[in-house]
């Protein structure tokens, strides 16, 4: 399956909405950070940093007292883990650093999954020329502006990207998918069971927005997003119904199936048969 990327307003390395979907039919719409933005928490991460540093330098003090190559080599090895562990670590184990938390940022692969270790380490290194080479930080300034997905050069190394984490709506999580009309009882038959938050969330997602896709690309993501879920609950797709009619019916009765009464949005559908 390809991975198409579907652009809705978006300037180079300015920071704005995307939408991709992954090789699995994840849905994802992010915004990525601009540059602001990120040298904010940038700035925020340094002065925790820094505050742990005191910290270690007080508690080194005192392991002077006992030795002082043993204080050297403590030393050496914690300020390497407070440079480069400190976001090597908490990037493969949240997909953000405390200061990216507060901004709410998240580093991501191009294709939207978490990053892995390995990652996050070429991240970690490559600090060095894109905060370092002088002018310090231009490199990296320079990069996100220009790059297409806002990117510094760990970034294009390690294939990732930083994108600001949507706030949940309280209208979004209460619109309500009605039954195309003539659908009832093919959607009465649909055994939802097997169908996952996750995969709920992707379709709600993408029906909650099909009308700020282009007519093909909306065609293109019902067919990827119907593939996999009719195949998690073993459901083929009769000559005929759509696929984004299919993806209705399955939200209905997901929407059954969990919420005890209907929302007060309702998102009628626009495409059958």
């Amino acid at each position: 399956m390809g991975n198409p990327r579907v652009p809705t307003g978006f300037g180079p390395g300015a920071g704005g909405s995307r939408g991709i979907v992954t090789p699995e039919a994840v849905l994802l719409d992010f915004e990525t950070a601009g540059v602001g933005t990120r040298l904010l928490a940038r700035l925020l991460d340094t002065v925790i940093q820094i505050a742990m540093l005191f910290v270690l330098l007080f508690i080194f003090g005192i392991l002077a007292i006992i030795g002082e190559t043993v204080a050297f080599v403590m030393g050496a090895i914690t300020l390497f883990l407070l440079f480069f562990g400190y976001p090597a670590i908490q990037e493969t184990l949240w997909g953000r650093t405390l200061g990216k938390r507060a901004l709410r940022l998240r580093v991501v692969t191009v294709e939207g999954a978490p990053i892995r270790f390995g990652q996050a380490a070429i991240r970690s290194m490559l600090q060095v020329p894109d905060l370092f080479v002088p002018p310090g930080g231009a490199v990296a300034v320079i990069s996100v502006l220009f790059t297409r997905r806002g990117q510094r050069l760990g970034d294009l190394a390690a294939d990732t990207m930083v994108i600001r984490e949507q706030k949940v709506s309280r209208r979004s999580s209460a619109i309500w998918f009605p039954v195309p009309p003539g659908f009832e009882a093919y959607a009465y038959q649909l055994d939802v069971s097997m169908v996952t938050p996750s995969q709920y969330r992707t379709i709600r997602g993408f029906l909650s927005r099909v009308t700020d896709f282009r007519p093909e690309v909306r065609q293109s993501l019902a067919e990827q997003l119907a593939g996999p879920v009719s195949a998690a609950i073993g459901h083929q797709i009769p000559y005929g119904v759509h696929p984004e009619s299919f993806l209705v019916c399955v939200a209905n009765r997901y929407q059954h199936r969990h919420t005890p009464a209907p929302a007060p949005f309702a998102v009628p559908p626009t495409m059958g048969g």
